[in-house]
């Protein structure tokens, strides 16, 4: 396969031959394994998927020959970039740096320091045959044959599937906690008793509002979670008004993007709500209509749909406001009354609710 690809990438002939190849490896039953968004994101965010991999597989099951095919969402989520210096040269435009024995002897130097643990998490099996008989595909396509309009409509139902399934498989590791938190605070600095505070607060949502049942939370407490993070040399210690703070290590800010954006679609509708609360406040109002705020969201939820890859259809998307307003209410940053919603005065509910909201303002244009 790397013989094919490198020498006919391209041009027809590569395609023609790596669809035989495709063919031949299904109508074998082999277990096929390929990275559907085509490379690494330069943001830690999921990509649109590339969909030739999977058209090239829907048509040769089409073709005939093979068993049914279930498609495998699996979640990676890391704790440290062993090609750190290489992802950030990517964040300023460079091109990803081709694989090599050279590269490969220089991680060979690496391997000595410590880069935490690689978590894995398998999401809910996308079932192909139940959605080509959901758009009604044909039972048969030639191999070389154009694919019909069905078929492609199925070709971008799996990929949206599972690309959702893997963000319902996130894994909520210690890293990616506690950037969340530092990356989305003022000099990307805070208070250590803050930083507890806030992680305490983000845990509690997410164990209150599961994004799915699939996704994984570490046990680790808010105090492991900082010694874990100093020791894998991403934040650090300072000394500021005669008190502890937790600051983000000099070159981290970039790589720990990577780690907080990997689990920010659990937090990101509940930051919409929070970011149009926090609008009301601004223009004067510390109280909105709840039904208005739920219209505000179905306004603004397609994009971010589209850009997080959410798994909530606009029907589900109410039940999911209350939710969040319901912890929003057991923080005491807002009151629920009759169908009204009142947001808190108090100094330190507020900044609970800025938190939430900053982070829609600050991450809603990360890709």
């Amino acid at each position: 396969a790397y013989f094919i690809r490198r020498s006919f990438s391209g041009n027809a002939l590569y395609t023609a031959v790596f669809k035989e190849y495709v063919h031949s490896l299904l109508s074998r039953n082999t277990p096929l394994e390929y990275f559907v968004e085509g490379g690494r994101s330069r943001t830690g965010l999921l990509l649109p998927a590339k969909k030739g991999m999977l058209a090239m597989t829907i048509q040769s099951h089409l073709r005939g020959n093979s068993k049914p095919i279930a498609f495998i969402p699996t979640y990676f989520g890391y704790e440290k970039l062993l090609e750190g210096a290489s992802y950030i040269k990517e964040l300023g435009g460079q091109k990803k740096q081709a694989e090599s024995l050279f590269g490969l002897l220089k991680s060979i130097q690496k391997i000595e320091k410590v880069f935490g643990m690689v978590h894995v998490n398998f999401g809910e099996p996308v079932f192909l045959d139940d959605l080509l008989k959901q758009n009604h595909a044909p039972e048969h396509v030639g191999l070389h044959e154009e694919l019909p309009a069905a078929v492609k409509e199925t070709v971008s139902a799996v990929a949206e599937d599972i690309l959702e399934n893997i963000n319902k498989a996130v894994v909520i590791n210690p890293v990616s906690l506690i950037s969340l938190v530092l990356l989305n605070a003022p000099t990307h600095s805070l208070a250590e008793r803050d930083v507890l505070q806030r992680l305490e607060q983000f845990r509690s949502f997410l164990k209150q509002n599961r994004y799915d049942a699939r996704m994984q939370i570490t046990g680790l407490s808010s105090h492991e979670i900082i010694q874990y993070a100093v020791k894998l040399k991403q934040i650090e210690f300072i000394e500021h008004d005669n008190e502890r703070w937790v600051k983000v290590c000099e070159t981290q800010d970039a790589l720990l993007k990577y780690f907080s954006n990997n689990i920010l679609h659990t937090f990101i509708l509940a930051a919409l709500v929070a970011h149009l609360l926090q609008a009301q406040l601004a223009e004067g109002n510390a109280e909105i209509d709840a039904a208005e705020l739920k219209s505000q969201a179905l306004q603004a939820y397609p994009e971010l749909k589209k850009q997080f890859f959410l798994k909530w259809p606009e029907a589900e998307l109410p039940a999911e406001i209350d939710r969040a307003l319901a912890y929003f209410e057991a923080e005491q940053a807002v009151q629920l009354q009759e169908q009204r919603i009142y947001v808190t005065a108090a100094d330190e509910h507020l900044k609970l609710l800025a938190a939430f909201a900053d982070l829609y303002a600050l991450n809603l244009k990360a890709a």
